[in-house]
């Protein structure tokens, strides 16, 4: 089931979160749990912040969290995705299609021009991308990173 995100959802997406901190590109450092709870707590339920998930046997196994914003240099707004993830064990379900499709819905009503996605933390990027564009996101651009 899809749903909304509530501040009663924080603690089990902090957990979640730090399943994907572990295989990211940046488990080494580990979830800071405390910030996560914080910034989770004060963007659920705002305007203009989308925040779903997909909820099976009573646990939150995927989310995306996303907002609306003005393009920096153009006269246009995007939606864009500011947080997506599936726990490994509920990839091949339809739930990650259903909020990306619920998440452009909802940014079309708001009136936004265009909804992005990224892959950017290192969680097989490449199959991320793929999965984007099969959900009718085609690839724009690339992000590259170097650890410092």
């Amino acid at each position: 089931m899809i749903r909304d995100l509530t501040s009663a959802d924080v603690p089990a997406l902090v957990d979640l979160l730090e399943v994907m901190a572990a295989e990211s590109i940046y488990s080494d450092f580990g979830l800071h749990r405390e910030r996560t709870a914080f910034i989770l707590a004060d963007i659920l339920g705002k305007p203009g912040v989308f925040a779903q998930g997909e909820e099976k046997d009573g646990k939150i196994v995927s989310i995306l969290l996303g907002e609306i914003t003005d393009h920096l240099f153009f006269d246009g707004s995007v939606a864009s995705e500011l947080l997506m993830y599936a726990h490994p064990e509920y990839r091949k379900g339809m739930g990650s299609k259903r909020l990306i499709d619920k998440f452009c819905a909802w940014a079309e009503e708001e009136g936004a021009d265009f909804a992005q996605f990224e892959a950017s933390v290192g969680v097989d990027n490449t199959r991320a991308g793929r999965f984007f564009t099969v959900c009718g996101l085609p690839e724009c651009g690339t992000v590259h990173s170097r650890r410092l």
